[in-house]
């Protein structure tokens, strides 16, 4: 789905059916094949066609992709006492967003039951003047119909009212590709300000890039406009940074000029631990050491948690944080094997595309990976200071087993005209042998915040067994 090449919604509609017009040979084919016109956040549509017209279309200029109509399995959002959020204390984060007031939040799930307690809007205050869109409902749940609005599977309710719901005493599907797609685009046009997407890939997961991935597509297009797009937690091998979305519900209220790169960051760097000094101190609101699922019962790791078990608290006052710009976005996707007109149809940004592997590496992410250290590598990092206006933030690093691990400078020194500054991590092996990989973590901190990075490094002696 590639970015718009019109500003009317109408002349973008028009360029989808000449397309399928071109393709079938009939206005009348065209209109009875295509079943949504991606027309807001981006342009695409999706169409019933045979094997044999993807494969013609595929080929047609400005064509960026063809993806197949996949199913998506559900996800579940967890609740406000998991995060240590009581609903009735006076002194935590939901108190202090003004429990999410004049805040838009959009839902992609199974749709909801607007009758329910939960949804009732008796106390509410006038809508935010940013919607866009008409209520279709007296309770203020504006659903949008691309299968149908009730939840015939419970679990849009259960997310909704978690997220954005009223308080309830004694209260204890599938998707397809065009239509997650569709939701992306409206919850674009309408104004969100934070888009909930409790869907994901069924396990095995996709390849980290995969151009047939529709969530992140929508994910890029509404992240690239402001929105914050929370989902549920999925580790991979690379990119441990998490955002689960009741913590995105609470901090994009208290941080409304915050990028969602900001929010992310911010969450992921002052997840609980017991203590700065042990990489995998990953703790839960019991403040017991967190241990990972399966027969071995060992102590989570950065593959099994991400960052780790949010901190909303913290999460509100950070310290610093890790910015991403679009087109720091732009040149991740050009280290990972997008070509240069790919990235153009994508973002309509033009770039000459280096296929440089650093370029990954240097992505802004609260996190670093290094899956395959050889001898030496250096990634960099920016840190922007959203604490006090002269702070000096030092260096705290536990190195992984068997990797030498240097931070410069070791002290970061801000004040009134320096609030963005670049620090070098290099890291080297100091063991002869193939490892498996190893855990560390990288914290600054100015005596009253820890900002935590997790590290995941995995040391090879070859890059294939041929080598040896």
């Amino acid at each position: 789905m590639g970015e718009k090449c019109y500003e009317d919604p109408a002349m973008t509609v028009k360029s989808h059916h000449e397309l399928l017009l071109t393709l079938l040979g009939s206005k009348k084919a065209a209109k009875s094949s295509i079943l949504y016109s991606y027309k807001h956040g981006f342009s695409g549509f999706a169409a019933k066609l045979t094997n044999s017209q993807v494969e013609e279309i595929a080929e047609f200029p400005g064509v960026l992709q063809v993806i197949p109509n996949r199913f998506h399995k559900l996800h579940t959002t967890r609740n406000w006492d998991f995060l240590g959020l009581p609903p009735h204390s006076s002194g935590n984060l939901l108190s202090q967003s003004n429990m999410g007031k004049q805040t838009i939040i959009g839902l992609i799930d199974t749709g909801i039951w607007p009758e329910l307690e939960s949804f009732n809007d008796i106390s509410m205050g006038p809508i935010p003047s940013h919607w866009k869109e008409k209520v279709m409902n007296t309770n203020r749940s504006g659903i949008k119909d691309f299968i149908s609005p009730r939840d015939r599977a419970g679990h849009g309710t259960y997310t909704a009212s978690t997220a954005a719901g009223c308080f309830v005493e004694n209260a204890s599907y599938r998707g397809l590709t065009a239509d997650i797609l569709k939701a992306f685009d409206k919850a674009i046009y309408d104004g969100v300000d934070i888009l909930s997407v409790s869907i994901g890939n069924e396990v095995p997961l996709f390849p980290y890039v995969d151009h047939c991935d529709s969530i992140a597509i929508g994910s890029f297009h509404a992240i690239s406009r402001g929105i914050t797009v929370g989902t549920t937690i999925i580790v991979r091998r690379v990119g441990l940074d998490t955002e689960p979305e009741e913590g995105t519900t609470q901090l994009s209220p208290v941080h409304r000029g915050w990028s969602p790169a900001a929010i992310r960051s911010a969450l992921v760097t002052t997840v609980l631990t017991k203590s700065r000094k042990i990489a995998a101190s990953q703790t839960g609101t019991d403040e017991e050491h967190i241990i990972a699922d399966g027969v071995t019962q060992k102590p989570a790791d950065a593959f099994d948690i991400g960052g780790g078990h949010v901190n909303l608290t913290k999460a509100a006052n950070p310290g610093l944080i890790y910015n991403i710009s679009t087109e720091g976005y732009v040149k991740f996707f050009c280290s990972m094997g997008y070509s240069s007109s790919e990235i153009t149809n994508l973002t309509m940004i033009a770039i000459p595309c280096r296929k440089n592997k650093h370029l990954g590496r240097d992505i802004n992410l609260p996190s670093i990976s290094n899956p395959n250290l050889m001898k030496s590598v250096t990634v960099l990092r920016t840190v922007t200071n959203v604490g006090p206006t002269n702070s000096v933030n030092q260096a705290m690093v536990q190195s992984p087993p068997g990797v030498k691990m240097i931070v410069k400078p070791q002290t970061l020194s801000f004040n009134l005209t320096t609030a963005v500054l670049t620090f070098k991590v290099t890291f080297s092996s100091t063991q002869k042998v193939h490892g498996d990989y190893s855990f560390g973590s990288l914290t600054w901190t100015d005596g009253i915040h820890s900002v935590r990075s997790p590290v995941v490094v995995r040391i090879i002696k070859y890059e294939s067994y041929a080598d040896m």
